[in-house]
């Protein structure tokens, strides 16, 4: 009984390829192989590039070299079959395991695969270069040997069996059911606003100009308003300043007034500075 199997190619076994933009579909195979060849690169083996689903040609080549110091120097080529104007890069990764062209199976290649011979359009025991179906019939849908079902052929990517490209959010191997939400930030107290206490502006009077027309008189004082939150603490000093001024008949009221005012504006700082003491002291006591 024959064991299908299949082996992994050893570091000094493994091949260097490479994408050769430029060449003009117009120039063979066998051409481009010869020219390196001339110009002393290890190639191995030269394919042309088409399109997925029209099989259209692409002016693109793939390359397979020896993984060495001499085939690395494929990424300075200039010139194949005299034409300039070259690019070199590596293959795109798609993220996906290759597929093996022999046993249509994923996460190996035909070239270390021992296992039976399978036709990537149909259910036959036959490789895909020996199928006699050559040209896609309407009638005869494909099949596929890995489901295996009728509809699609084995390198369909959107076959069941074959394996998906993991998303941005979740790399190969990790499980996202197993992701745990990140922990919702502690809720904080909102620092209320602390008015900045200003230094009062001197009192400077006007200097009269010789021209100027007499001023009229000051006319009588008038009650004070209510306080307010923000107002600088320059401004409730003054009225301390008039403790120490001889005391004006009608000026009592007025004076009793300024201190309540006052009084109700420092209780109310004080309640602020009380909270943002407390708000700190609370985070200092939750730190590790």
């Amino acid at each position: 009984m024959k064991v299908s199997y299949h082996t992994h190619a050893l570091e000094d076994e493994r091949q260097l390829r490479v994408v050769v933009r430029g060449l003009p579909k117009e120039i063979d195979n066998k051409s481009i192989f010869d020219d390196l060849q001339r110009q002393k690169y290890p190639i191995r083996e030269v394919h042309r590039m088409y399109h997925p689903k029209t099989k259209a040609p692409y002016n693109m080549v793939l390359l397979i070299l020896d993984l060495s110091s001499e085939g690395k120097e494929i990424y300075n080529l200039r010139t194949v079959c005299h034409l300039s104007g070259l690019s070199v890069e590596a293959p795109r990764n798609r993220g996906v395991p290759g597929q093996c062209h022999r046993c249509q199976l994923y996460g190996h290649s035909a070239r270390n695969c021992y296992a039976r011979p399978r036709c990537v359009k149909c259910l036959g025991d036959h490789g895909t270069a020996d199928c006699s179906r050559k040209e896609p019939d309407p009638n005869v849908p494909p099949s596929c040997v890995l489901c295996p079902t009728q509809g699609h052929p084995a390198n369909y990517r959107g076959c069941p069996r074959a394996p998906h490209r993991p998303s941005k959010g979740n790399p190969i191997g990790r499980n996202v059911a197993s992701r745990q939400p990140p922990p919702k930030p502690q809720d904080t107290v909102p620092v209320p606003p602390v008015p900045v206490p200003q230094a009062p502006q001197a009192n400077i009077a006007p200097v009269k100009a010789h021209n100027s027309a007499p001023q009229a008189k000051p006319k009588a004082s008038e009650p004070p308003k209510a306080p307010q939150a923000n107002t600088p603490l320059g401004a409730w000093s003054r009225p301390l300043q008039s403790l120490h001024r001889p005391a004006v008949a009608g000026t009592n009221d007025s004076m009793k007034s300024h201190l309540l005012s006052m009084k109700a504006y420092l209780d109310s700082v004080r309640f602020q500075l009380d909270s943002m003491a407390g708000f700190i002291q609370n985070s200092l006591n939750n730190m590790p």
